[in-house]
C-alpha cells in the first residue's frame, strides 16, 4: 500500500503509512525522502479542499468539507529554496 501511495505521488499520506509502521523500513523511507527531493508532488489531504471557479477571481481552493483549526489541508513539496536573509547559499 505504501509503495503505491508513493508511485501515485501521494508523499503526505505515504509518510504516515511509514510512521504507523511497527518497525521502519528504511528502504521506503529512502525512497520517500528522495520523492520529496524532487519537488514536483503535491496532494490535497482527505479531500478537504477543491480547485475551481471563484466568482469572476479566477480559480481558486474552497474548503470541500467542514474544516478544524490546525486541519492539515495540502502537502506541497518545494521544487526551490532559497535564503530568506539575502545571503548566498551554500
Amino acid at each position: 500500500e505504501i509503495r503505491e501511495l508513493l508511485r501515485a505521488g501521494r508523499l503526505y499520506s505515504a509518510r504516515l503509512k511509514l510512521k504507523g509502521l511497527p518497525t521502519p523500513n528504511r528502504k521506503l523511507e529512502a525512497e520517500l525522502e528522495e520523492l520529496i527531493s524532487r519537488g514536483i508532488d503535491s496532494e490535497i489531504i482527505d479531500g478537504s479542499i477543491r480547485l475551481e471557479q471563484v466568482g469572476d477571481m479566477g480559480r481558486g481552493y474552497v474548503a470541500a468539507k467542514d474544516l478544524q483549526p490546525g486541519d492539515p489541508l495540502l502537502f506541497d513539496t518545494a521544487f526551490l529554496t532559497a535564503p530568506t536573509d539575502g545571503k548566498e547559499a551554500p
